[in-house]
This record gives structure tokens, sequence and C-alpha cells, in this order.
């Protein structure tokens, strides 16, 4: 690494070639090293390894930016980076105004230059442009005027959300439309395999939100019809679980594995990941990925596999829309057909998609003065990567052989670590 390296600050739960277990994962924050939801290992790891380039030194900022005093924040930051990225998901929620509230104090007092990746706004699939909630509304006027103020654009997931922003009264010209870096970062060119069909015997990974009304029966009638199937939770309570047997809050749905009961826990069909890359590698055997998470989906079309996403609100129908991800509305749930659904997916229109939106997000880069790796096969990232040792798929205690040794001893080694804190603390 040359002194000239130009020093960039990552929103990022961490540095994705770090080696972490999943233990350590879990423990190093409540939500997690991933921030509540491993999906947004997806989208950070893949702008890390797009602008990991041989001229660049990266670091994860652990979501300090949302969680540390402003000024001090920004002071250290301009003095010790010569920019900010900042990748995002759906900020544009009730839940995430505080976040965005720290991230704007931080980004008013840069100065140094912010870019904003996908970036997206969540509502309800039939609620109007102007159904945001008021603070939804200011909190994402104040940060979107803060981040122009640095950079000549915004980085956003689809048309709902530049339809928000524009709402908002921001000008166009000003709005890129880019979709998620997710699917730009690990390389390839789109191209998925052909599964033929989805007969009984195919191998499936099925993601899910639990919180979805009904998201219990589709699970069910997926993984009791595809023996050779199993479920990718994504939350920080099902790592948890995974690890410790802790129940969820949504251990009340029978039909869910949501707790060290459920068939699906005690016949170890649940994966979990701790790394983005491992979990796209461990994906590539299956042939249909399908369920409403958005990066459970785009984890197996990175794989190269046929992915089919139930779209359940904006977040996830502006980003199937403009990748052209095959996907189906959110009633589709009580009518569970993977054969049907397998056919009349169009997965040649999300391949023949993907060099154009590659090349919008070349052209997002290139706007933004950030260098990348778009254009190389064997990058930087790839080459640290092959070093490493990251950890394996979290399976459940009742996995076979070693596999279900590691939670059980990770419980054990939880319990004392725990009772030890308590006893010193007296």
């Amino acid at each position: 690494m040359s002194n000239a390296a130009e020093r960039i600050l990552v929103r990022a739960g961490k540095n994705p070639l770090t080696p972490m277990t999943a233990e350590r994962s879990l423990a190093i924050s409540p939500t997690g090293v991933f921030g509540t939801n491993a999906g947004n290992m997806l989208f950070y790891t893949g702008a890390w390894r797009t602008l990991l380039t041989d001229d660049a030194d990266l670091v994860a900022d652990g979501y300090a930016m949302e969680r540390e005093d402003a000024a001090g924040a920004a002071d250290r930051i301009s003095d010790g980076f010569d920019r900010v990225v900042i990748p995002l998901a759906n900020a544009f929620r009730g839940s995430f105004v505080a976040h965005l509230e720290r991230l704007t104090e931080v980004v008013r007092g840069l100065r140094v230059p912010v870019t904003v990746l996908g970036i997206g706004a969540q509502r309800k699939l039939d609620a109007g442009v102007d159904s945001m909630p008021d603070e939804v509304r200011t909190a994402a006027k104040a940060f979107v005027g803060a981040v122009l103020d640095r950079s000549p654009s915004i980085g956003v997931r689809g048309e709902v959300t530049r339809d928000f922003l524009t709402d908002l009264g921001f000008d166009d010209a000003n709005i890129d439309v880019i979709g998620c870096p997710s699917l730009y970062g690990f390389g390839g060119d789109g191209t998925l395999k052909a599964a033929g069909d989805v007969a009984s015997d195919a191998a499936i990974a099925v993601t899910y939100s639990p919180y979805l009304r009904d998201i219990g029966p589709f699970v069910r009638e997926v993984t009791g019809a595809y023996r050779d199937s199993y479920v990718v939770p994504q939350t920080v309570e099902a790592l948890a679980l995974m690890l410790w047997g802790e129940p969820t809050r949504y251990a009340g749905n029978p039909d869910l594995p949501e707790s060290d009961a459920h068939e699906l826990y005690r016949s170890d069909r649940m994966r979990f990941f701790v790394d983005a890359t491992t979990w796209i590698d461990t994906l590539r055997d299956r042939d249909l990925v399908v369920g409403t998470r958005i990066h459970g989906t785009i984890a197996g079309l990175l794989a190269g596999v046929p992915s089919i996403l139930i779209a359940h609100d904006t977040r996830t129908l502006e980003l199937a829309r403009f990748h052209a991800i095959p996907h189906l509305p959110k009633h589709a749930l009580r009518r569970v057909d993977l054969q049907r659904w397998y056919q009349q997916s169009d997965f040649a229109g999300f391949t023949a998609a993907h060099a154009g939106n590659v090349a919008v997000y070349r052209d997002f880069l290139h706007r933004h003065g950030l260098a990348h790796t778009l254009d190389q096969e064997n990058t930087r990232f790839d080459r640290e990567l092959a070093t490493l040792e990251l950890a394996p798929p979290v399976r459940t205690r009742f996995a076979a052989g070693a596999a279900g040794r590691r939670p059980l001893a990770a419980r054990w080694r939880h319990r004392v670590s725990g009772a030890l804190k308590t006893v010193r603390g007296r």
C-alpha cells in the first residue's frame, strides 16, 4: 500500500475481510455485527469489493457514525479520511429515523466528499408517495440535503425512492437510480444455471420474513413438499436461536422455525451466515432460492441460482423491478405452487438487464470520482479473501458430527462467560 492510498470510511458492520466467528458476530453489539439483519452484509460487502482497489484503504465504521457525538465524529472522520461511502438499504422508514438523524448531523459536519449507495424508501405497496409519516419526510429531507451539499448526487434503489425524493422537492438531476450495490459487487455477468424443473427432489433454499401474516403456511408447505430444502433466517434473534437455542419473539408461530422445538431446527434444516461470500458460495448447489427476503434472493442470484422474490413492500418491489428479478405479489404466499412459479418466471430477463445495470453503476461511481474494480476479474478483494478462512454456515445443535457439536460448545462457553461476568461484577 502506497502512502498516497485514498482512505475511505465505509458504513459497514465490519471489514468483510476480517474473519469473525458466529459467536463473536452476535456478541459484538446488541444488533450483531450486521445490524439486526444479515442481509445488510450483502450490500456493504458488495460495495467493499467494488471499491477496494490497489490504491485505496477502506475502513469499516462499525455503524459508529450513527452512534457517536456528531461534532466529534465529523471532525475525526474529516481529519483521518479522504471520503465517506455510506451503503444503505431501506433507510427512509419510521424505525430508522433516529439513526438517520444522527447520520445527518455527522454528514453536515464533514469536510470530505460523501457518497450514498442504494438508499430506499419503505412503505406498503398500496400506499401513495404522500403516505410517508411526517417524521420520515423531515428526516429524509434533512439527510439528502446534507448529502447533496457534499456530493453530486445520491444513489437510490429504484423509482419509488426517486419519486419520494422529488416529492420532497429534490431535483431529479441529483438523484441516480442505481439499484443495490450487492448485485454489482461480487463479479459475474448475471448468468443463472438452468434447473430444468422444480421436481420434488429439487434442492431449495427458503427465505422468509417472520413478521408477515401468511409466511407460516408458505414455509410449512415448501419445506414439507421439498425434503432437500432448508430455510435461511436472517435476524439477529435467529442467530441466537441457532447458536444457543434461545427462542425468538416469533416462537409462538408453530409454522416457523423460531424455537429449538421446531421440526426444521431439530432436523438441521436451517443455515445462518455471518459472511456474505460464504452465504453465496453455500447456495451454489441449490436449484432454486425462493422467499420474501430481498437480500436472501440476491444471495441466490449472485450464486448463479434461479431465484424468486415474493415482494411485499416498496423496498423489495422497486429493487425487483430495477434489476428484473423474477417476483410475485405478496398474496402468492396464500397459494404456493413452486412448479408454476418457476415455469412463469423470466430468469433470462434478469441476466439480460444485468450488463446495463452495471453500466449505470459504473457511471455513478465515475460521477463521484470513485475508482472501482467493476471491470476486473481477479480483484484485490478476491486475492485477500483467498488467504482467509471464514466462519462456516451456522447449523443447529442437531446437525451431525462436528457441525452439531459446535453450537453446543458455543452455548456452554456463552453460559460460562456470563456466569464469570456475574461473579466478577459482585
